[in-house]
């Protein structure tokens, strides 16, 4: 799988189905079923998340999306990351951490200062977060980049 091409892109409208199918299936995975409504939002994101100033990316392997990731603005220097996800099958592979590198590069070429994610958005992975710079605010619940990793992270 590792000499398969991958590419990292902005999302399509196109895309949406396919990222929506992606994060049904982890979060059935999860046992945690995302609503209809939130595969909807997923499936819409492009359109509906440019329009307040976020971002949707895809990964794509084998012109197949494999991936999914979106930020978008909720305070004055706060952005939003989630949902997110890889497909189970293209775990491992360092894909997620690009799409979080993507994400912390985006908002910060935009003057944000944080990513935050929540923690009802799907029961993100605690250990991934945390290993990629995330920390979590235990009165909220969320995860919060904390800016002061950010060069350990994007630099590896």
């Amino acid at each position: 799988m590792t000499s398969t091409p991958i590419a990292l892109r902005s999302m399509k409208d196109g895309d949406g189905r396919t990222a929506a199918a992606i994060l049904g299936m982890a979060a059935r995975a999860r046992r945690a079923p995302l609503s209809r409504a939130q595969l909807a939002e997923i499936e819409n994101a492009p359109r509906s998340w440019h329009e307040v100033g976020g971002e949707c990316w895809v990964i794509v392997a084998i012109r197949e999306v494999v991936g999914f990731a979106a930020v978008r603005p909720v305070q004055r220097r706060q952005w939003a990351f989630g949902p997110f996800c890889v497909a189970p099958t293209w775990r491992g592979l360092g894909l997620a951490r690009r799409l979080v590198e993507t994400a912390q590069r985006h908002v910060r070429d935009r003057g944000g200062h944080g990513l935050v994610v929540g923690g009802a958005e799907g029961a993100p992975d605690r250990g991934f977060l945390r290993a990629v710079g995330f920390v979590e605010d235990a009165a909220t619940g969320n995860f919060v980049h904390d800016p002061s990793s950010s060069t350990r992270v994007l630099r590896r």
